[in-house]
């Protein structure tokens, strides 16, 4: 049973680290489209991913302190909703 659970913690694990990488490679080839959909310029469609990437890579610096106060599955319960909100929040 515990071959089981280490697989299934495994794939969970791959799968969030596989998330956020996956989240960019769909955004940066919409990155035309995105330019004339809002008739922006090339550099503030560059920085709406600055603007993805900071908080992203800031928050690597409290990740683990969140996850011992709240505990580890609820940092990253809260931390998907959070992603699933704004995404659907985005595509909308």
């Amino acid at each position: 049973m515990q071959s089981k659970s280490s697989f299934v913690l495994t794939l969970v694990l791959a799968s969030l680290a596989a998330l956020a990488p996956f989240a960019i490679d769909t955004y940066l080839p919409a990155f035309h489209t995105l330019q004339s959909e809002f008739g922006t310029s090339d550099i503030a469609i560059q920085q709406s991913l600055t603007f993805y990437l900071v908080p992203y890579t800031l928050m690597t610096l409290w990740h683990g302190a969140i996850s011992d106060s709240i505990g580890r599955l609820a940092a990253i319960r809260w931390g998907l909703t959070v992603f699933v909100l704004a995404s659907i929040g985005c595509a909308m």
